[in-house]
C-alpha cells in the first residue's frame, strides 16, 4: 500500500467520531512534509550541566551502575553477533545471556557509556565507547549499511535499542556516532518497504517490531534526519489498537487487538508520541494521553509499578497481583514508562502528575532493584527481591538507561527559566535569555525534608523559576525567597518564582513529607483481612518479617493463557499462588502514632508494642523477607 493510502487509512480507521476528539484537516496527514506541523516541547530535558552532589542517592546509584557496566564490557563480545554478520571468519568473542537470542550488548554499554558521560568524565567507559563504535563502523557493508544480527520478530526490539546507544555516544561527544546512527537507519528503512510492500500492517503486527517506531523518530530529530523515518515510523502504527487507546478502551491494554498483552508498551508508546511531535497528528497525541489514563488507573501500584506482563486475560483491569508467581513489575517495562512519563512533562511541564510517575520508578524500582551485582528483572512487592547475574536481559538492557539518565529528571529547563522536578542534591549550569546561570540545590532528601536552592548568575538576570509541590505533600508548602515567605505551594502544582535574581539568593522551603496508607483492593486479598501500602512521601516502605509456613496463606491459581497460542484451551496454564500475612495491630489512619525511628538507621522504623515486622524502604530490602502490602487492622 503507497504511504499516502496508507496514511488515509489511518485517518478513516481512527478519527473519532465524538466532537471532543481531536480532527485536522486531510491534508495534515500527508506524504508532503511540509503539511506538518512540529510540536515543539514546552520544556527540554537538560543534555549535560547537572552535577550530582556526592552523598545524594542519585551519585551513589551512578557509581554502582558503572561498575556493573564495566564488569562486562568485554568489546569483542560487544560486537560479536555483528562481525558474523558482516562476514567475518571466526571473529574473537563469546555470546552471554540473552545476547544469543536478542542482540544488545553493544547497544546496552553505548546507552550507559554515553549517557553516563553526558554528567562527568570516565577515560575507561570513553575508551571502550569509542572501541564498540570504531568496531561498528568496519561493520558496513559496502552501500553503508548497519545490519542488525537479529531474528525476523524482533527486529524492532534491537533497532530502538541500538538507535538510543548511537544516540547516547553521540551526545557524549563521539564524532561518528550519528552517522552510524544513519546508516543504522537506512538498513531498517529497507527492511520496512520490504516488509510492508505486500502488506501494509507487517510492521505494526510483528512480535515487538513496533517498538522501532521510537528508534526511527531518533534518527529522524537527529542531525541528517528525514521525512521518511517519520513516515515509516507510521507503518508501526496498528489504528484499531490506537482507537482503543484513544477512547479509553480497558481492552487497549489487556485484550489488546494487537494480540500481545504486555507492560511494555511504553517502548514504542515513547517514538508515537514523538511522531505527534514531527507533525502535529493530534490523533496520536490522544491515544498516548489514553494509554497513560490506562495504565495509571487500573494497572499502576501505590509505589509505581506496574501490575501486568506477557499473558492474554491474565491481568485483567484493577487485579494489582502482588505474588511473584504473577511475573509483574519488570524493569525493563518500569523504565520506558518513565521515559513515557518524563516525555509528557516536557510537554505539559505543569501537570505535575507525570513527574509523580517518574518520581515513584526511581525510588521504588530504579533503586530498589540494584541488588547485588546486577539488575533485578522483577520488582517483587512481596517475598524476596530478584536476584540476578548479568545475562544482557531486556530488563538489564533497558534498567542502564534509567540509571545513566538519572540526572537529566532534577530539572527541566524552560525558554524563560527552570523547572524543578525532584529534589536531589545537585547543581545545574544552563543559559537563560543567552545568560549563564546556575542554581544549587542542598538536600539530604528523602532522609531529611528542608530543601535550599541558591542562584548564581551573571548579573541582574529575569527568571521564572517553577518549583514542585509534590502530590504526596501532606499541606501547602510555605516557600522562602532570602528569608522571607513568598509563596504557599499547593500539593500536587508547581509554583512560580517569577523576579530578577542575583547571585546570592535563595530559596528554601520544607516538604511536607509523611506516612500515608492506601488501602489495597487487588485480586491478592487475604479472606478476612485488609491489606496497606505505606508510603513516605514517594517512598514504598517495605514491612520485613519473617516468611515461612506459619503465615503462609494459599490463594486462587493464576490462570495464564499464553498469548503466543491465542485462545486454544490447552494454552492455559496453572500457576499455584501465595502470600504471607504480615499483620500490623494498629489503626491504618493513623501510621505516624504507631511507627516508632530507629536513630541509628535513618527511615527504619519499629512498629510500637511488635517485634516485627519493622519498616524500611524498599530500595534498602537487601536479602530479608518482606511484603509492601502488610495486613493493618486494630487489634
Amino acid at each position: 500500500m503507497p504511504i499516502a493510502a496508507f496514511l488515509a487509512f489511518l485517518f478513516l480507521v481512527s478519527t473519532a467520531a465524538a466532537a471532543d476528539k481531536p480532527t485536522m484537516p486531510d491534508a495534515m496527514w500527508s506524504s508532503d512534509s511540509s503539511h506538518w506541523q512540529r510540536v515543539p516541547n514546552v520544556a527540554d530535558a537538560p543534555a549535560g550541566g547537572v552535577t550530582l552532589g556526592e552523598q545524594g542517592l542519585f551519585r551513589q546509584s551512578m557509581d554502582k551502575h558503572t561498575k556493573y557496566l564495566l564488569t562486562d564490557a568485554n568489546v569483542d563480545d560487544m560486537v560479536l553477533r555483528f562481525r558474523e554478520v558482516a562476514g567475518v571468519k571466526n571473529p574473537p568473542g563469546k555470546l552471554c545471556g540473552w545476547e544469543k537470542m536478542f542482540p544488545a550488548h553493544a547497544a546496552q554499554f553505548l546507552i550507559g557509556a554515553g549517557n553516563t558521560l553526558r554528567w562527568g568524565e570516565n577515560a575507561e567507559l570513553r575508551q571502550r565507547m569509542s572501541r564498540v563504535i570504531d568496531a561498528l563502523k568496519a561493520c558496513r557493508t559496502a552501500d553503508g549499511l548497519l545490519i542488525a544480527p537479529a531474528g525476523a520478530g524482533e527486529e524492532g526490539y534491537s533497532f530502538m535499542l541500538l538507535a538510543h546507544g548511537l544516540d547516547a555516544a553521540a551526545r557524549a561527544g563521539n564524532p561518528d556516532a550519528y552517522e552510524l546512527l544513519a546508516a543504522w537507519a537506512k538498513w531498517y528503512h529497507q527492511r520496512v518497504e520490504k516488509e510492508t510492500a505486500t502488506d501494509s500492517l507487517a510492521r505494526a503486527l510483528a512480535g515487538q517490531n513496533y517498538f522501532a517506531a521510537t528508534g526511527l523518530m531518533l534518527a529522524h530529530f537527529a542531525p541528517g534526519g528525514t521525512p521518511a523515518d517519520v513516515l515509516d515510523a507510521y507503518k508501526h502504527v496498528y489504528p484499531p489498537w490506537m482507537r482503543q487507546l484513544s477512547d479509553r478502551n480497558l481492552d487497549g491494554i489487556w485484550r489488546t487487538c494487537r494480540g500481545h498483552a504486555h507492560s511494555a508498551y511504553c517502548y514504542g508508546w515513547i517514538g508515537f508520541l514523538d511522531i505527534y511531535r514531527a507533525t502535529g497528528d493530534r490523533r496520536l497525541l490522544d491515544a498516548m494521553l489514553g494509554g497513560w489514563e490506562l495504565y495509571h488507573d487500573h494497572w499502576l501500584h501505590p509505589g509505581g509499578t506496574l501490575a501486568i506482563c506477557e499473558g492474554d486475560l491474565a491481568y485483567p483491569p484493577d487485579s494489582f497481583f502482588i505474588t511473584p508467581q504473577a511475573h509483574t513489575g519488570e524493569t525493563c517495562s518500569m523504565t520506558w514508562w518513565a521515559k513515557f512519563n518524563e516525555k509528557l512533562h516536557l510537554l505539559y511541564p505543569s501537570e505535575e502528575k507525570y513527574v509523580a510517575d517518574l518520581e515513584k520508578v526511581i525510588y521504588n524500582v530504579a533503586l530498589a532493584n540494584q541488588v547485588g551485582q546486577s539488575i533485578s528483572y522483577h520488582t517483587h512487592v512481596e517475598g524476596r527481591k530478584d536476584r540476578a547475574g548479568i545475562e544482557h536481559t531486556c530488563c538489564e538492557v533497558s534498567g542502564t538507561y534509567l540509571y545513566s539518565t538519572l540526572p537529566e529528571y532534577i530539572y527541566s529547563i524552560a525558554q524563560d527559566g527552570l523547572y524543578v522536578n525532584l529534589f536531589e542534591p545537585s547543581s545545574i549550569a544552563w543559559n537563560s535569555g543567552g545568560r549563564a546561570c546556575t542554581l544549587t540545590m542542598a538536600s539530604r532528601f528523602p532522609y531529611r525534608s528542608e530543601v535550599s536552592l541558591r542562584l548564581t548568575v551573571a548579573g541582574p538576570t529575569p527568571l521564572k523559576l517553577r518549583l514542585r509541590v509534590p502530590g504526596w505533600a501532606m499541606a501547602d508548602m510555605p516557600i522562602r525567597i532570602n528569608g522571607q515567605q513568598a509563596a504557599l505551594g499547593k500539593p500536587g502544582s508547581y509554583v512560580l518564582l517569577d523576579r530578577t535574581w542575583q547571585t546570592g539568593d535563595s530559596v528554601t522551603f520544607t516538604l511536607p513529607i509523611g506516612f500515608r496508607t492506601v488501602r489495597y483492593e487487588g485480586a491478592d486479598q487475604i479472606p478476612g483481612h485488609r491489606r496497606y501500602a505505606i508510603l513516605y512521601g514517594p517512598v514504598l516502605m517495605a514491612a520485613v518479617a519473617s516468611l515461612d509456613d506459619k503465615n503462609k496463606v494459599d490463594l486462587p491459581d493464576f490462570a495464564f493463557l499464553d498469548s503466543q497460542k491465542k485462545a486454544d484451551a490447552t494454552s492455559v496454564k496453572q500457576l499455584k499462588k501465595w502470600t504471607h500475612l504480615v499483620r500490623i495491630a494498629h489503626d491504618p489512619a493513623a501510621p505516624k502514632d504507631w511507627l516508632m525511628p530507629r536513630p541509628e538507621q535513618p527511615l527504619t522504623f519499629t512498629v510500637a508494642g511488635q517485634t516485627e515486622p519493622y519498616l524500611k524502604p524498599f530500595w534498602q530490602v537487601d536479602t530479608e523477607g518482606y511484603t509492601c502490602y502488610p495486613v493493618i487492622e486494630g487489634r
